[in-house]
């Protein structure tokens, strides 16, 4: 991959390197907000400027977490969740 095209994959939608987490979802007209808390996941970091990589990562662990809930809930047949309790304990 070439130095040009990396630098492009690392910014966002308008060109930009870094924008506020509050402006995440407008930017990349996502369907619903981002939770705070996963942005800083990966560095623990308290900051309100995101880089792509960093959205692209709060995003997967969103997807990853609703997905999950859906399981959990068995996609609404069970509201308070409970068929993952005691999954893969002997």
């Amino acid at each position: 991959m070439s130095q040009n095209n990396r630098n492009t994959a690392d910014l966002h939608p308008y060109g930009k390197r870094l924008i506020a987490i509050r402006d995440v979802q407008r930017v990349y007209q996502h369907g619903c907000e981002i939770p705070y808390r996963l942005y800083l996941m990966r560095g623990g970091k308290s900051t309100s400027m995101v880089t792509a990589q960093q959205v692209r990562e709060a995003s997967d662990r969103w997807d990853a977490e609703s997905v999950l809930e859906d399981i959990d809930t068995q996609w609404g047949t069970l509201p308070n969740g409970g068929a993952l309790e005691g999954y893969g304990s002997d």
